[in-house]
């Protein structure tokens, strides 16, 4: 029996790698969820000319292949986008039921 792990994406992982949905689905044997706080994060950062390209495919691979990718389905989501985002992910993620979340980040030392 094959055990599906649900993982939750941060935005710096879809920076570090655009790819980082597909192979964490790995062929959809898992489910990735999206938050929305991280689709306001890219928003605002496709306005970082440094950064603008990989917003811009990170997007593109999220609206080509929604079959691997949800959107975390949360009723507590914050009307205004603020410098605490990594604390209103982690609301979404408590609110949205999913039995044993994974929450993938990347740490730079």
């Amino acid at each position: 029996m094959v055990c599906q792990k649900q993982f939750i994406i941060d935005t710096n992982v879809l920076l570090e790698d655009p790819q980082a949905v597909f192979k964490l689905s790995n062929r959809n044997e898992n489910s990735v969820y999206i938050p929305y706080h991280v689709l306001l994060e890219l928003d605002k950062l496709k306005k970082n000319s440094i950064l603008a390209h990989i917003v811009a495919r990170v997007i593109k691979n999220l609206i080509d292949h929604p079959e691997h990718n949800k959107m975390l389905n949360s009723r507590k989501v914050s009307p205004l986008f603020s410098k605490t985002v990594n604390r209103h992910i982690l609301d979404e993620i408590q609110a949205s039921g999913l039995d044993q979340p994974i929450l993938v980040r990347v740490y730079r030392f």
